[in-house]
């Protein structure tokens, strides 16, 4: 089907003239359309160069229309007459925002049919996978939905203010979560007052640190505590190795006799307690892991399909450096900033927090991590304490608990919404995956009882 003749061609060319008789009112069309809605390609040329006056500060009138529309390329396709006669009939602006409304209605009308049809010619070949095409066609819809926010007002905190007390009032009553909170990890909610839905939040360190173990046991938290659905790509290990290391983290059954259990020794009464163990902590979640090598506009897909199929609660990416890159930078920096900014917006069109490790061996100091600290929430750097010259932890009552390998140092270095630089130590303990620093009186009885604060590192 032509959708040319789905427009209001008339109505576009008294809109240009209501400009040229008053140009403050780009202020509000700017907030409604581009040059794109218009059906007729002299009217979008004009509205462009329009808006490139209005930038520079150009008073437009006929004259100065036509000469920078000569300016920026016009070679004879308006003529002067065109764009001497658009303010002949106009009197008065009073309707140029009715008018716009009416020109946008026409564009996303046109829109609609156009891209239902690349649908239907998609569909019909039979070639692509169906899930694929599903979620493209759910990116064609929300292309046009998202022209529609210009339609909507403006307003004032005031005026916004009755549902800003409901939304409180939800939170404080329960009915609403106030984010995502951790029971393994305590001084996180501390961190960040629960992760919310539009939250980007990096977990960086260097190489071999336990950046995808610390961020694997706070998605299983997620999901096991709180019934999060959690989706989770793995670019580094295969969705099996993913599986057994989860399983393993949560059960206490060691990775090795899960991986090689004829090698290791796992002893059927050690299986037995094992899928005993597993059935009970992983019944009924929802953890999705995806091994495929997808690059930014795949793993978008697949992420907003997971998202509508599943509603996913969390996404965790391991990790930034292995998405594969298909656009040309000058430099690996510029696409980890491109990656780190695409992240950031797909944590508002998703409305769920994403999670992304990064390994960083410049301690976050490159323009390459800096690109992430700068548009992330919260950024978590993991070290092994052991590695940082933290061998033990002395409790106020003289004992001490001595630090492994196995154990991990967390230190907020980026927060939008508090104070930097606080810490955790988590780890095994008792087979038991814990933060070791914190009160946890009902796990530890009299072993530790005092906060962070109050207990000395040394």
């Amino acid at each position: 089907m032509n959708t040319k003749g789905i427009g209001a061609i008339e109505i576009e060319k008294e809109l240009l003239g209501e400009i040229l008789l008053n140009n403050s009112i780009l202020d509000v069309l700017l907030q409604l359309i581009k040059p794109v809605c218009f059906a007729d390609s002299k009217n979008s040329i004009l509205f462009n160069v329009m808006i490139k006056m209005y930038d520079a500060g150009i008073p437009i009138d006929e004259i100065t229309l036509y000469e920078n529309t000569m300016k920026y390329g016009n070679s004879g396709q308006i003529p002067v007459e065109y764009i001497a006669g658009l303010r002949i009939e106009v009197n008065s602006e009073a309707n140029a925002e009715y008018h716009a409304k009416i020109i946008l209605e026409k564009y996303l009308t046109r829109e609609l049919i156009k891209r239902s049809q690349k649908i239907i010619v998609e569909a019909s070949k039979g070639s692509e996978d169906i899930f694929d095409l599903m979620s493209s066609a759910q990116d064609e819809i929300s292309g046009i939905t998202r022209d529609l926010q210009g339609l909507k007002e403006d307003k004032s905190l005031w005026e916004d203010f009755p549902s800003i007390i409901e939304s409180i009032e939800r939170r404080y009553s329960g009915s609403e979560p106030a984010g995502l909170t951790s029971r393994t990890f305590p001084t996180l909610n501390k961190m960040t007052n629960g992760i919310r839905k539009n939250d980007f939040v990096v977990i960086y360190g260097e190489d071999k640190q336990g950046k995808t173990s610390l961020s694997t046991q706070i998605a299983l938290d997620f999901a096991i505590n709180s019934k999060i659905p959690t989706g989770i790509f793995s670019y580094e290990m295969s969705k099996e190795i993913m599986y057994l290391k989860s399983l393993s983290m949560r059960t206490g059954l060691e990775y090795k006799k899960l991986r090689s259990p004829k090698e290791s020794g796992l002893t059927p009464a050690e299986f037995q307690d094992f899928v005993s163990k597993a059935t009970n902590k992983f019944q009924d979640t929802k953890i999705y892991v995806s091994d495929e090598p997808l690059d930014k506009n795949r793993l978008k897909a697949k992420m907003k399909l997971w998202k509508r199929k599943h509603n996913i609660g969390l996404f965790v990416i391991d990790y930034i450096g292995l998405i594969p890159i298909n656009e040309k930078f000058e430099r690996r920096d510029l696409a980890i900033a491109d990656l780190s900014r695409f992240f950031k917006l797909l944590t508002k069109e998703l409305e769920a927090p994403i999670m992304v490790l990064s390994q960083a061996n410049d301690g976050g100091r490159t323009a390459e991590s800096k690109a992430l600290l700068r548009d992330c929430d919260f950024a978590l750097m993991i070290q092994k304490p052991v590695e940082c010259g933290i061998m033990s932890i002395k409790r106020n009552d003289g004992t001490l608990l001595n630090l492994s390998e196995d154990h991990f140092l967390a230190t907020l270095t980026r927060s939008r919404h508090g104070r930097n630089m606080t810490q955790f130590i988590c780890g095994y303990v008792s087979n038991k995956f814990v933060e070791i620093d914190i009160n946890h009186e009902e796990e530890y009885g009299s072993m530790i009882r005092k906060t962070y604060e109050s207990e000395e590192i040394i």
